[in-house]
């Protein structure tokens, strides 16, 4: 992306104007991004009316629902389109579509149809095509992007009525256009064997006029958001300074330029003080007073027409709306019947889904819902920590006697290793620690730490430094050392 070659003036921009420029590139570019939007919706609107021929005898309400359901599938060509348009590429439809084509995969389709279900749609649609992130990357960006283009739902809501607006305007023309032969017929009379195919066509044709407005909207919001926090603004000035101060001549010749304006500055200003004397604009002034224009009256005489007695009668236009109203309602009662019959095994589906979805992590569901208390007293301590065997039936019945025999016969290291396990054991099994078997010194040491008095983490600390250092540092301890131990460990865990 080359941002010297972008065709708009990049600045940050509030939301609105940003619209405003999107909505200026629409009208720029209308019929091009109109076709795209046909090439892509036709195909979609027809296999929609096939699947309702196929399963219903209503294929319009189908195809209008699968219309509805997929419009971000038809966006993207227009998004690709206009990307590369703001950067003075035009790509022929042909390369548009190949290129979306060759861009396309399963979980991409997948996730431009779940868009459907937020309106910041169009600012998933270019961090997901023309970005090409994905997984937890897209979803920060988008976040990132959303917080600054919250007036897309705006933009949405209002794209939505006028789209109402246009299928209303575009009936209510065609009632006008009927033959004065024929004034006395209705309109849903005139068109009463196609009025649903009629309405269906109306609606699409403008979704089609409101696309392309709608899409370049939305992406001059992305594209401000972008400028926003990336500051493309400043990049680019850096830019075109470059290239000004990379060309010498040009900074002659303004040199050039500026001496110039300074040594005919004096001619100039002498120049603006004759031609302003007060004496010959007050003559001026007084010459032109004396015109036959000023202070002329003049009597014009118009046709108007006479006011006439209202008749008070029924408009056909208002019979219309009438019974076009009726067909609506009656063609959402139908909807909602369509509605009503995927929905309800729908949500059995979902609870059924739900339920084994329970089923099948019961045991952790179980930990979610157990009390503390409950989970600590259900909780299996481990048999070894460490490759330490620390269960009370492998040590002796008197630990204190059996480490003060050890002592005596200068067997320092197995004296440590027992007063070692024993300390674990004790820790583990009376106070219950919650100690992984794969914990090291110093995991159990920092564990001591954070849930035992100070003077017990203390004893402890001394007790693993002593440990560490017979065992892994082959350095013999001082008898008085091990003595002191013994005696901190006979105050604090022997009865």
């Amino acid at each position: 992306m080359k941002l010297e070659k972008i065709t708009v003036n990049i600045r940050p921009r509030s939301q609105w104007e940003a619209i405003d420029v999107g909505l200026l590139a629409g009208r720029r570019w209308f019929v091009g991004l109109w076709l795209l939007w046909l090439g892509a919706a036709t195909p979609v609107l027809m296999v929609g009316l096939a699947v309702g021929l196929l399963v219903s005898d209503t294929p319009i309400v189908w195809g209008l629902v699968i219309f509805w359901l997929v419009k971000p599938l038809y966006e993207p060509p227009l998004l690709l389109w206009i990307s590369r348009a703001l950067f003075g590429e035009q790509l022929s439809f042909r390369h548009t579509f190949t290129e979306i084509r060759r861009r396309t995969t399963l979980p991409r389709i997948i996730a431009v149809a779940m868009s459907r279900l937020t309106p910041y749609r169009l600012i998933i649609l270019p961090v997901l095509l023309l970005e090409g992130l994905s997984g937890k990357t897209r979803r920060n960006r988008t976040s990132l992007l959303n917080d600054g283009c919250d007036h897309i739902l705006s933009l949405t809501g209002a794209c939505f009525f006028i789209e109402l607006f246009l299928t209303a305007s575009i009936l209510a023309l065609l009632n006008f256009l009927i033959p004065h032969e024929l004034q006395n017929t209705s309109f849903t009379m005139f068109f009463a064997e196609h009025i649903q195919w009629l309405m269906l066509t109306c609606y699409v044709l403008s979704c089609s006029l409101v696309a392309p407005f709608y899409t370049t909207a939305a992406f001059t919001l992305y594209i401000n958001r972008r400028v926003e926090l990336e500051a493309w603004d400043i990049e680019l000035g850096f830019k075109k300074m470059n290239q000004r101060l990379s060309k010498p001549i040009g900074s002659i010749i303004a040199l050039l330029l500026i001496s110039t304006l300074f040594f005919t500055g004096g001619a100039w200003q002498a120049q603006a003080q004759s031609t302003s004397e007060p004496e010959a604009a007050r003559t001026l002034i007084a010459e032109i007073k004396q015109d036959e224009d000023f202070g002329r009256e003049k009597t014009v005489y118009r046709w108007m027409p006479r006011e006439r007695p209202e008749v008070p009668e029924e408009s056909a236009w208002l019979k219309m709306f009438e019974q076009l109203f009726e067909r609506i309602g009656g063609w959402l009662e139908r909807i909602n019947d369509f509605l009503a019959v995927i929905i309800r095994p729908a949500v059995f589906l979902a609870a059924g889904c739900l339920l084994g979805f329970m089923l099948f992590r019961y045991r952790r569901l179980r930990s979610w819902l157990t009390p503390r208390y409950a989970l600590k007293s259900a909780r299996q301590p481990p048999s070894m920590i460490n490759s330490v065997d620390i269960r009370p039936a492998s040590l002796p019945d008197d630990i204190s006697l059996a480490c003060g025999q050890l002592l005596s016969q200068s067997r320092f290291r197995e004296a440590l290793s027992l007063l070692y396990r024993a300390t674990l054991s004790q820790l583990v099994y009376h106070h219950q620690l919650s100690i992984q078997p794969s914990a090291t010194e110093r995991d159990c040491r920092e564990l001591v730490r954070s849930a035992r008095p100070p003077h017990e983490a203390s004893f402890f600390d001394g007790l693993t430094h002593a440990w560490l250092l017979c065992a892994y540092g082959h350095q013999k301890p001082d008898h008085d050392q091990c003595d002191s131990l013994l005696s901190q460990w006979r105050q604090l865990y022997q009865p």
